[in-house]
């Protein structure tokens, strides 16, 4: 090995903020899936009631294509 031997501890402190990290983005993650499943949850309540054409359909559309 050519390089300095790191310690334990630094090995940990890195390990520990790449968990840190991790979680950080599983968090966003759940919140907007969170905000998904929302807005899945009002278009089926939409359907059933018959409403034709909702607000937010243009945004939907959009959503659809990207």
């Amino acid at each position: 090995m050519s390089g300095q031997s790191r310690g334990i501890q630094d090995i940990l402190m890195e390990r520990l903020k790449i968990i840190q990290d991790i979680a950080v983005a599983n968090s966003e993650q759940l919140r907007l899936n969170q905000i998904a499943n929302g807005m899945m949850v009002l278009e089926m309540k939409d359907a059933r009631d018959g409403v034709a054409d909702c607000a937010n359909d243009e945004a939907r559309n959009r959503n659809d294509a990207a």
